[in-house]
């Protein structure tokens, strides 16, 4: 089954893209990865233990559950785009879904640039809609999801 990724902080942001991600899987019939790193040099957030990060994910999986969205949980020691990457090609996501902050992270664009798939932004207070058209900017590297070509 195709699957996103959905980076999480538990910031708002992070939860407003959660949120999204839940959507636009239930509507496209994808699975979700909800993904968290135990330790960040590029948050401002304070650092949570691995139970109170367990809880927190698990609510996500109960929130996709009730949708019909088929969720799994991973926790990566730490955020660095070599690791993120690698997640990325192993399992074969087609998005990364993330929140987008107000001062736009260095992760975040060096993400967005080193991504072989689509790094999906989503601000605070975005209200997730269901697609008809699309336009994708591209420099023509990769394909397509799959899941975009049926819009």
């Amino acid at each position: 089954m195709k699957k996103l990724l959905v980076l999480t902080d538990f910031s708002r942001e992070a939860e407003e893209a959660s949120r999204y991600a839940i959507n636009m899987a239930h509507n496209n019939h994808l699975a979700i990865c909800f993904t968290h790193c135990l330790k960040s040099n590029h948050s401002s957030l304070p650092v949570l233990d691995e139970e109170t990060v367990l809880k927190k994910l698990d609510r996500w999986e109960e929130e996709a559950s009730v949708k019909g969205v088929d969720a799994e949980l991973n926790l990566m020691p730490e955020l660095l785009i070599e690791e993120v990457l690698k997640l990325i090609e192993k399992q074969k996501f087609e998005v990364v879904v993330m929140g987008l902050h107000p001062k736009e992270s260095l992760f975040t664009k060096t993400l967005s640039e080193a991504s072989p798939i689509p790094v999906l932004m989503i601000r605070e207070n975005t209200e997730f809609f269901d697609y008809t058209e699309i336009i994708m900017a591209s420099e023509g590297k990769g394909e397509m999801p799959n899941f975009l070509r049926s819009l």
